[in-house]
């Protein structure tokens, strides 16, 4: 069994501001990593516009790449990655 860590850089549920290390029994997609993990922490809702979408309010890094240079939320996760996730800011 792997882990990955996962360094939260939004207001999202519980976990905002937070590191946290989460288990990784085998590599998969970036979806089904983080759908179990954002609802066990309590910012599904927030995060996802539906299971394989996320809102444009946020953006994903893994290892320090945007999944939108990678291949979404297809990108394989795999044992010591990092993902990041972050929010769009505006102002003007």
């Amino acid at each position: 069994m792997g882990q990955v860590t996962l360094k939260v850089y939004a207001v999202l549920g519980r976990v905002a501001g937070r590191t946290l290390t989460e288990a990784l029994p085998a590599p998969c997609s970036l979806a089904e990593f983080l759908r179990p993990v954002a609802a066990r922490h309590g910012f599904a809702d927030q995060l996802f516009d539906a299971p394989d979408r996320l809102k444009r309010s946020y953006t994903v890094l893994v290892n320090g790449v945007s999944i939108y240079y990678l291949n979404g939320l297809n990108t394989i996760v795999r044992d010591g990655d990092e993902i990041v996730l972050m929010a769009f800011v505006t102002g003007g």
